[in-house]
């Protein structure tokens, strides 16, 4: 059973959710329609957001933060669950994506990729938001969408350097997904 705390379903409006069973609070997004263009994700990734960050003098650099996160086996979860589960999946998952007051950016930028960027924000910090968000993604009650649904996602992230280019920067964060899915296998 879902209680909706907030009922406001304008633009990239913040809601919460409580699941009376476990008092668990969920903040969830309504994400836009652009925010889930991964085309215009990723021309923000590969021009958009390099442009910025090398616009900025280097002092004001530092605790530029990006996460990416990929959802895991969507492309079974739309084989085995239907392209109607996995399009309610990748919603829901991008609600919860947005929701952190920390994060300035935040978009799809592959299929089942997102990425959030902090300009205010260290590893301790995105390390902390991830954390959270693995555990509210793992345990939202994804079985009232489809029966026996389980989602999880894998999160990479990187603290921009002083000496650093932000394409160093993004690549890093992409590794660290990437090898954090390496280790889950």
């Amino acid at each position: 059973y879902i209680e909706k705390l907030g009922n406001n379903d304008n633009y990239n409006q913040k809601h919460s959710i409580r699941d009376i069973s476990t008092n668990t609070i969920y903040k969830i997004i309504n994400v836009s329609e652009i925010q889930l263009d991964k085309n215009k994700g990723e021309e923000f990734i590969d021009k958009i957001l390099p442009d910025m960050i090398l616009r900025l003098p280097k002092s004001k650099r530092t605790l530029k933060t990006i996460i990416f996160s990929d959802i895991d086996d969507l492309t079974q979860i739309n084989y085995h669950k239907g392209k109607n589960v996995g399009d309610e999946v990748l919603k829901i998952v991008a609600g919860f994506l947005a929701a952190p007051e920390a994060i300035r950016y935040f978009g799809r930028c592959g299929d089942d990729t997102f990425y959030q960027v902090m300009f205010k924000g260290n590893k301790e910090k995105a390390k902390k938001i991830s954390q959270r968000l693995v555990d509210h993604i793992r345990k939202y009650d994804w079985y009232k969408i489809s029966p026996e649904l389980q989602v999880t996602c894998t999160f990479g992230y990187a603290t921009l350097k002083n000496d650093e280019t932000p394409y160093a920067w993004i690549y890093r964060a992409i590794e660290g997904m990437l090898e954090g899915k390496k280790r889950d296998r």
